[in-house]
């Protein structure tokens, strides 16, 4: 490794610091005692950029000091860091860079231990998230995953709280529930400046598909000019908000190509499509425009036992319970050829959450790379109970959603894999297993309460 002269130190750890940090950021963000410490925090503030994550950072706002270029934007994002030994260095970096670490090592270490002084405290803030459509499936799975990460989270509500209850259960308590309309600017300025997030996760929207059909106009306002009211209100009260956006699979329609990228073009053919597609857009806009940092997760079918009855797969979990208990005999359903890309709703929430950490905006496919028909979500869960299908389902063309229906609709979800580290954790199996079991638990409970 190349040597570096000590007189040449204080001059690259000034112009690497310029890059990474600004000596105005350390005074802004820290709570110094004495002069001497402010100086040895200023200089081992050059730590920053070596081994993301692992070495000095102060948080003031919660807000770290790595900045991100983003369409003509210096932007920072919230995170938490301590103060910490230097990693190992790592072969590729400078050797100029390896030499002024080093020579910080000792510096950082006094930091840390204070020399006789009162010792400097970085104070922690918590994160802040707000979620609109937090009663729902998404919503809901997604509070409870930020609260075991130690957020503080706010979801808005239309409605009295005890309509969440069945989702969002014992976490109801911990969860600050704000009054707010998507379609009311002024409600969501007000949203934002009362809960002051550091990210907004944006899941409000009619997600039935059939439905859009019968209430087009409701869809469209909810899930195209709702996103744009949404990221206006971010613009005005606070651009450094980290934004995601539930796009879908439906905004590719009748695709073309198998498996769909990120990259596919987008052909909805359902009003929810449609209106999906234009907030996909929209996103896109705002992070091109504004530099706002603006994810859209397009995410493929992913359920779980907090999906409404009328969801193809809980229907079909709980109609196998139900024949299996002698309470029902027959369940109705389209198009058993009818394929879809199923995934746990649980692991698709992560990757939620993970797209919102990284250092640059992007748009993540998430699936489970899968395609499976209606036919075996139907024997899959039959099995489960141990009865074959085929004397109990009967295709019913009143079900079937004819031109609208889709075959090819299966995501390829590596950039996820390969960028957030992402991978589901349930499979196809376990998932009708989940889903079917909480059935058979439910109304096993129901037949005890009924005859006692």
């Amino acid at each position: 490794m190349g040597a570096v002269h000590e007189d040449e130190i204080e001059p690259r750890v000034r112009q690497l610091r310029k890059h990474v940090l600004g000596a105005s950021d350390v005074e802004g963000h820290t709570r110094v005692v004495d002069s001497a410490g402010s100086a040895r925090l200023a200089n081992s503030a050059l730590l920053v950029g070596v081994g993301r994550h692992r070495l000095m950072l102060r948080t003031g706002r919660g807000e770290d000091e790595r900045a991100r270029t983003c369409s003509r934007l210096q932007r920072a994002h919230s995170s938490l860091y301590v103060l910490l030994e230097p990693a190992e260095s790592l072969p590729s970096q400078p050797p100029e860079l390896l030499a002024a670490v080093e020579a910080r090592r000792r510096a950082a270490q006094r930091l840390r231990e204070g020399t006789g002084h009162e010792r400097i405290i970085a104070r922690i803030p918590k994160r802040r998230a707000l979620i609109t459509g937090v009663g729902g499936q998404d919503g809901s799975f997604l509070a409870e995953l930020l609260l075991s990460q130690g957020y503080e989270v706010a979801g808005i509500v239309r409605r009295q709280p005890s309509v969440y209850a069945s989702n969002l259960g014992a976490v109801l308590e911990r969860i600050e529930l704000v009054d707010a309309d998507l379609l009311d600017r002024p409600s969501l300025n007000r949203a934002l400046e009362e809960t002051r997030p550091h990210e907004v996760f944006n899941l409000a929207a009619p997600s039935f598909v059939p439905r859009s059909w019968d209430e087009p106009v409701l869809t469209a306002e909810f899930a195209a000019v709702g996103v744009t009211s949404l990221l206006e209100a971010i613009r005005a009260v606070d651009p450094d908000i980290r934004f995601y956006q539930a796009s879908s699979s439906e905004i590719f329609g009748r695709p073309l190509e198998t498996p769909q990228t990120e990259e596919t073009p987008l052909s909805p053919v359902t009003p929810y499509g449609v209106a999906k597609a234009y907030g996909h857009f929209i996103a896109h806009s705002y992070r091109d425009r504004y530099g706002l940092f603006a994810c859209c997760g397009i995410l493929y079918n992913h359920e779980s036992i907090r999906r409404p009855l009328d969801f193809l797969p809980r229907k079909v979990a709980r109609a196998a319970a139900a024949i299996s208990l002698g309470l029902e005999s027959t369940l109705r359903l389209g198009d058993l050829d009818a394929r879809r890309d199923w995934g746990y709703a649980p692991d698709y929430v992560r990757a939620m959450w993970l797209m919102l950490q990284q250092d640059e905006p992007q748009d993540y496919i998430v699936a489970s790379g899968e395609s499976r028909s209606v036919r075996d979500l139907v024997a899959c869960a039959f099995a489960r109970v141990g009865l074959e299908f085929e004397p109990h389902v009967v295709s019913d063309p009143a079900f079937r959603r004819g031109v609208a229906e889709l075959h090819d609709l299966v995501g390829d979800p590596n950039r996820a894999r390969e960028v957030l580290g992402w991978t589901p954790s349930v499979a196809f199996e376990e998932l009708v297993g989940i889903l079917v079991d909480a059935e058979l638990q439910s109304l096993s409970h129901g037949q005890a309460a009924s005859s006692a």
